[in-house]
């Protein structure tokens, strides 16, 4: 039986260093940095430019796994690389890199964020939805 392709899709708190994460296990996803508002360390948008998917595709018409990572990604930015998968008969894998609210915010003061801890927690939790349907998730808790 032949195995299904693979998509991998890391999402984490743009304010979070998730490099070392990569570089010990000798990942090397395919990224994208997304604008961020400069109040409240979130993206202002949401989606991926054309040319990100086109080279999502290209990669997975290549190889049997693909590796993705964005900060903050909504249920939009899932829906086209969805349709890439079903094309490629992928599964999709979600991780998302966990951490601590109290340090969250501690990186976030550190990154010049003046909300109070209140105020960035509503944010941060209203920001935050693990993706619907047909999407294998999981929590990495491995960062500190």
């Amino acid at each position: 039986m032949k195995k299904r392709n693979g998509i991998y899709i890391y999402s984490a708190y743009p304010i979070v260093d998730v490099g070392t994460y990569f570089s010990e296990r000798a990942i090397k996803p395919i990224t994208f940095n997304k604008k961020i508002d400069p109040t409240t360390l979130l993206p202002v948008s949401c989606g991926f430019p054309k040319s990100y998917l086109l080279k999502v595709e290209h990669e997975l018409s290549l190889k049997s796994e693909v590796h993705l990572f964005s900060s903050f990604l909504s249920e939009l930015d899932i829906e086209p690389i969805r349709e890439i998968a079903t094309k490629y008969n992928a599964d999709i894998t979600f991780l998302h890199f966990n951490v601590y609210f109290d340090d969250l915010y501690n990186f976030f003061r550190q990154r010049g964020g003046k909300m109070s801890y209140s105020e960035f927690r509503t944010f941060y939790l209203d920001a935050f939805h693990l993706p619907s349907q047909g999407i294998k998730k999981g929590i990495i808790h491995e960062l500190f």
